[in-house]
């Protein structure tokens, strides 16, 4: 181990030298009581030598500049890492108390190190002999929650259950938990990998100690179970209890439970819960963090080793481009025709690419990636496109009756009436706004070889006329007035619905709901075989305007709709699949 000691008052940060070196914060006791400001050296030790530390799990409510990174003391520092700090010194300890902190310990303005650092955190937890997981100063029901939580082995499995107590003291119970639950520090992305990757955690709230283990034995307890007889406030208990297991907290129990149960197992040590990075994005997506990237870097340490070999940590790279290099892994490795289409539209919505990083503003294709990878999109059919508008809604339309279900004319009707006496909503409107720009091909050059053959609804009784169909066309100009259309029509579906699709559309071709999404494509009957993709629909108008929020069928569903003819299976490029499941910017 290197004894080199720097005191930060005098150097802001000196290199590291060796590939598995890291800098160690020695926290001094306090000299002048609790108060008083914390104060630190900085010493480098190498991971491989094993040194002795702990590491802080916190919630960065503030980024530090390099002014205050580089002194020795509290001027400056975020307030909630300052707190930390004051608590976590130790009288008995002359020495110092040795730590990890992420803020402090790496250079975050030298993007070289932070991306090499970042890659070791994995290590870093790991090996730190404890995490300590700060959620802050406390509040009143801190020793009611922590309470109960360190009355609970540290070591074994005990099941918790409140018994003889009166109706507000398991309410009060309840609530201290829910307290917890509800700290900001769950909120934040970079807490999970070091939560999930530490063999040993302290949980500190305010003055409060307890064992993690002990956090997970009782969110694991808790359950509709304790609520043995119905009181007045019943209603609230359960309430209380669902959102209870539903926290990121509990999530993050149950993953750790499983992670700690497979290490301890050595014939499973090679599966120790690492997850493709796609997965682990879909999974804690929601999570919150200051760069966006981080939506991706914050998980590395917990994805397959070739995820990571291929998506190395790497600050220099834009929003798309990770997505590209993440995607493309994914197509080439992690094989999921079921659902690509749903994988990459969540991976989208968690970054937030919106379509114009693939396409200009004049509808022309902006290759971001010139990957060769391709996966294979399993869809459904619903419906049959018969009615298309002039493209852009532009110029007249060329209205000639045309005959269709009278289910789909019934649907038209009744879609027609609502408008009629409730108007155009707000949140239609927006939701028109904000989406149908997503209506769009993936390259005008690409499918110019697709058929145009013309197919015709087979179960035709209604007649569609002007009258029945004008006023889409004028609703759709409406509410897109003043906002630029590139390619795009309004069509009406053989089942009633109104989308805005690609202006390459045909009469004929059929709507495609794709699994674990909700998105629907348009697709085309192939003049050799199978089926061309043609672009995206968005719903513009239908019962109900909006569809599941993800489209899901049974096996049996799935089945039948095969043997019928109305499976569809898409083989999609990289960038086909990144235009067709982009995010809506606006």
């Amino acid at each position: 181990m290197l004894n080199d000691i720097l005191d930060m008052s005098s150097s802001i940060y000196s290199p590291l030298q060796f590939p598995d070196e890291i800098r160690l914060l020695i926290l001094q006791p306090s000299r002048s009581g609790v108060d008083s400001p914390p104060t630190w050296q900085m010493k480098h030790a190498r991971l491989s030598e094993n040194p002795q530390y702990e590491a802080l799990s916190y919630v960065w409510d503030q980024v530090p500049c390099e002014e205050q990174r580089s002194i020795a003391s509290e001027e400056g520092l975020a307030t909630n890492l300052s707190r930390a700090l004051k608590h976590l010194r130790r009288v008995d300890e002359p020495d110092g108390r040795v730590l990890w902190i992420d803020a402090l310990c790496v250079n975050q303005n030298d993007i070289a190190e932070r991306n090499h650092q970042v890659t070791q955190m994995g290590e870093i937890y790991s090996h730190a002999e404890s995490v300590i997981v700060w959620l802050g100063v406390g509040n009143s029901g801190t020793g009611t929650a922590v309470g109960k939580l360190s009355t609970q082995s540290d070591t074994t499995y005990t099941y918790y259950k409140p018994s003889d107590v009166s109706p507000w003291t398991h309410l009060t119970i309840l609530m201290a938990i829910r307290a917890l639950c509800r700290q900001k520090y769950w909120t934040r992305l970079w807490i999970i990998q070091e939560v999930l990757l530490a063999a040993n955690i302290e949980l500190h709230w305010g003055k409060e100690v307890c064992q993690w283990s002990q956090l997970c034995w009782i969110l694991e307890s808790i359950d509709i179970d304790w609520l043995e007889d119905v009181d007045f406030l019943h209603d609230l208990k359960i309430s209380m209890i669902e959102e209870i297991r539903a926290s990121t907290a509990a999530r993050l129990c149950s993953d750790w439970v499983e992670r700690q149960a497979r290490k301890s197992n050595t014939m499973d040590a090679s599966k120790l819960a690492f997850r493709p990075l796609i997965e682990l994005c879909s999974t804690y997506g929601d999570a919150s963090c200051v760069d966006t990237r981080d939506k991706v870097f914050g998980l590395h340490s917990l994805a397959e080793s070739c995820c990571r070999a291929e998506v190395p940590v790497d600050y220099g790279l834009k929003l798309h481009e990770i997505h590209s290099r993440v995607l493309e892994h994914c197509m080439t490795r992690h094989e999921r025709w079921d659902s690509i289409i749903g994988a990459s539209q969540d991976f989208h919505k968690q970054l937030k690419i919106p379509l114009s990083e693939y396409l200009s503003p004049t509808g022309r294709p902006l290759r971001v990636s010139y990957s060769y990878a391709s996966a294979q999109a399993v869809g459904y059919t619903t419906s049959t496109l018969v009615f298309l508008s002039a493209r852009d809604l532009k110029g007249p339309e060329s209205f000639k009756p045309f005959f269709v279900s009278r289910e789909c004319k019934q649907k038209l009707s009744k879609v027609r009436e609502m408008r009629a006496s409730h108007g155009v909503a707000k949140f239609q409107k927006d939701f028109v706004t904000r989406h149908f720009g997503l209506a769009a091909t993936v390259s005008l050059e690409q499918y110019r070889h697709l058929s145009d053959k013309i197919l015709r609804e087979t179960s035709a009784s209604a007649r569609l006329s002007k009258r029945d169909i004008s006023w889409i066309v004028e609703d759709a100009r409406a509410v897109t007035a003043g906002t630029p259309m590139i390619h795009t029509s309004i069509a009406i579906c053989s089942s009633g619905e109104i989308y805005f699709v690609p202006s390459i559309a045909r009469p004929g071709d059929l709507f495609c709901e794709m699994p674990a999404s909700d998105i629907i494509l348009v697709v085309r009957k192939s003049p050799y075989d199978g089926h061309d993709l043609v672009g995206r629909a968005i719903l513009f108008l239908g019962e109900p305007l909006n569809k599941p929020s993800k489209f899901s069928f049974s096996i049996m569903a799935m089945r039948q709709m095969k043997e019928s003819g109305r499976e569809v299976t898409l083989t999609l490029d990289l960038h086909a699949l990144q235009v067709m499941t982009a995010w809506s910017a606006k």
